[in-house]
């Protein structure tokens, strides 16, 4: 009997220490977040790392030339965040300048997969033609109800919303910006949860886009094959499917599964392709590997 009771003290003191542990990293964790948004005060997030002048005077040359108009009332889009398709990239915005939005939500890929599932921040953008500010009062709901972290290191190296930002800056120089990148490890769950307080946010001033590049590596027919597939599955918003598609398919499946989610919510479920090509078909070489680019609205 002793020796029982000796075994379930040593075991519940196990237990405790444990518990004591995970509480310590609980708090420290929130000690250094805390620290890292004070140290943020003051400090911007630069595009200059990701900018390319020649593409992108390329992009706006040939989108000046289409002159695209969307005369829907759009609530959300696609667009790819490679400079090899800034003509999409700049079509894309050229097309909604004429309208009046105060803010774009954008999505993107956490490409080094660092820091949290779901990261997010406050910082101001620095352009080449001057900065963009974040709408902060839907970052800090994301932060204080604990939704996104903010990770000043992690968006210093990611490329997936700090190429877009220079073209938003461009065609609708007024709009703030709510930057969120997305880890692959994201539940379903939490996308929901994401997706339901960017509808409570949603107004016909906002706009929700998912910077996406879509299958990667394989040849411009393996490419264009592998698009037929993810457009099936964007189209008829199968989510299991979606989040289970490898780099052969797409680079973020919770990016498009959290704006597919966003625009159910809203109720802009109409699907517009303004573009479907890939880098084998821009440099005009089929047999390279390559990456495949949608541009895409929702209204």
């Amino acid at each position: 009997m002793k020796k029982k009771l000796i075994l379930f003290l040593l075991l519940l003191l196990f237990i405790l220490f444990l518990m004591s542990v995970w509480i310590s990293r609980k708090n420290n964790q929130q000690i250094n977040r805390r620290e890292n948004s004070e140290s943020l005060t003051g400090q911007t997030l630069s595009t200059s790392k990701f900018f390319d002048p020649a593409l992108f005077d390329e992009g706006i040359t040939i989108a000046s030339r289409q002159n695209t108009s969307f005369s829907e009332k759009v609530g959300g889009g696609i667009v790819p965040h490679h400079l090899l398709a800034s003509h999409l990239i700049a079509d894309f915005f050229s097309g909604l300048s004429q309208k009046n939005y105060k803010t774009i939500v954008l999505l993107g890929p956490n490409h080094d997969e660092s820091g949290g599932k779901i990261l997010t921040s406050s910082l101001t953008w620095d352009t080449p033609f001057g900065s963009v500010m974040a709408d902060t009062e839907i970052v800090s709901f994301l932060l204080t109800k604990n939704i996104a972290q903010e990770d000043l290191e992690v968006f210093g190296e990611e490329h997936s919303l700090a190429t877009l930002i220079p073209f938003i800056k461009f065609y609708l120089p007024d709009t703030r910006v709510v930057p969120i990148i997305l880890r692959k490890t994201t539940t379903k769950e939490e996308l929901v949860t994401l997706a339901e307080v960017l509808k409570n946010f949603y107004s016909e001033e906002k706009l929700i886009i998912a910077s996406i590049d879509f299958s990667h590596y394989l040849n411009s027919e393996q490419a264009k094959s592998k698009d037929k597939v993810t457009l099936k599955y964007m189209q008829t918003f199968d989510y299991e499917k979606l989040l289970n598609l490898s780099s052969d398919y797409i680079d973020s499946p919770p990016s498009i599964v959290g704006l597919l989610m966003t625009m159910q919510k809203i109720r802009k479920t109409k699907m517009k392709v303004i573009e479907n090509t890939n880098s084998g078909e821009i440099l005009n070489d089929k047999s390279i590997p390559s990456t495949s680019y949608f541009s895409i609205i929702y209204y």
